[in-house]
């Protein structure tokens, strides 16, 4: 978020202009964190290296030395295969975003939102099934989550060959590029992802279908260039 703001603000495009920012800042308008980001922001200003969210934030983590949060509590997980696989050009912008939330756990759950006391909620249960609502619960064990996602493990199986325990795992899946089916494969295992995550507490494996049928219809000359004829046998 630092990264982002900051490169909003030196780089906000169009003819919007940054002194609006300045003047909130001094008369106090703006929470402190975010008056320590502008004054960073000052700061640099003048290189012309850091152009971008992405440059902002390998800024900040090599000047901080720091490690994300994530690959601490998960040292078992192949990160750089992860990486990799979400940087692919065929999964979509939406899709990365949600995935990069689910990866550095800021879905805002209620088990996550109870920790942090925020919300004045009674439990941390879901009000569909009263499991407890983490993340793992909504892609995967929440019933309407379930059905889609065994039913998109059923399909990579069948395309790929992969055989998942989790949609998740497929992250971990060093994907060949050469392999139309593993690409198809790791493309619709990160759409249910998504879609269960974006769309909880009611994702519809009806809906999830139409989606992929527009998704697939819309984008038909890039997706048989990338995935072959692979997405044309789920059998929808």
């Amino acid at each position: 978020m630092k990264a982002l703001f900051i490169r909003n603000i030196l780089y906000p495009g169009g003819n919007v202009s940054e002194n609006y920012i300045l003047v909130y800042s001094k008369q106090h308008q703006l929470p402190l964190c975010f008056r320590q980001w502008i004054e960073v922001a000052r700061l640099c200003k003048n290189d012309s290296l850091l152009d971008s969210s992405k440059a902002f934030y390998k800024h900040f983590l090599n000047q901080e030395n720091f490690i994300p949060k994530f690959k601490v509590d998960f040292p078992q997980f192949q990160w750089t295969i992860i990486w990799k696989n979400l940087n692919f050009n065929f999964i979509g912008s939406a899709e990365k975003s949600r995935l990069f939330a689910f990866l550095n756990n800021l879905i805002p759950n209620k088990e996550k939102l109870m920790a942090y006391n925020i919300g004045r909620l009674s439990n941390n249960l879901c009000d569909i099934c009263n499991g407890i609502d983490n993340n793992g619960h909504r892609i995967m064990e929440c019933p309407q989550s379930r059905i889609i996602s065994n039913w998109t493990k059923n399909k990579v199986e069948k395309i790929s060959g992969i055989k998942l325990v989790n949609l998740e795992d497929i992250l971990s899946f060093e994907i060949d590029e050469n392999k139309k089916s593993e690409k198809a494969a790791l493309w619709l295992c990160i759409l249910a992802i998504s879609f269960n995550l974006k769309c909880y507490p009611g994702p519809s494996l009806f809906v999830f279908k139409k989606e992929i049928r527009e998704m697939r219809w819309n984008n038909r000359l890039i997706f048989n260039k990338v995935f072959g004829t692979h997405l044309l046998r789920l059998g929808m």
